[in-house]
């Protein structure tokens, strides 16, 4: 259940990084060769223990009331998916009251670790929410489903996105 739900947001979050790299608003021309600038944020964080920034973007689906924050590069991807009232402040996973908060890692090769319902625990801190961008902060402890094995942690997290789609 929790590798079809993170496949699902994985699919969201390419076609959102697709969709951003054909200049969907705010960006601009490179220097010398004219190619369009993608309207990309970053993601940072500590990842048991290793600092990384990984190209970042989110979508906001009003209908359905989800926000979901996503992180990619070489080898991995980091996906924050908040089912929840989209408002700045600080959700703590797991939160029953929150069906479908989500926070996962997972590599190309299928092994993946989550927050989710039971699974593992952290906080998402939104700071700024606008019509056009989110940042916030997150950490989290991560428990293995698939193919993976023991824990993952993420600390020191933040995110500056702009949204594609509100």
């Amino acid at each position: 259940m929790l590798g079809d739900m993170f496949k699902q947001l994985r699919v969201l979050l390419a076609i959102a990084l697709i969709v951003a790299s054909f200049g969907c608003g705010g960006g601009g021309t490179g220097p010398s060769t004219g190619e369009v600038t993608p309207p990309l944020g970053t993601l940072r964080a500590d990842i048991d223990g290793s600092s990384r920034e990984l190209v970042a973007t989110a979508i906001r689906d009003i209908t359905n009331d989800i926000l979901t924050i996503g992180g990619e590069d070489a080898g991995f991807t980091v996906i924050l998916a908040l089912q929840a009232p989209a408002v700045v402040g600080t959700r703590s996973l797991p939160d029953p009251a929150v069906l479908g908060a989500y926070a996962g890692f997972e590599t190309y090769e299928e092994a993946g670790w989550a927050a989710y319902g039971a699974y593992g625990s952290g906080t998402v801190t939104i700071k700024s929410l606008t019509s056009t961008a989110v940042s916030g902060t997150f950490s989290f402890t991560l428990l293995p489903y698939g193919t993976a094995t023991g824990t993952k942690v993420i600390s020191n997290g933040s995110f500056n996105a702009p949204l594609v789609r509100d």
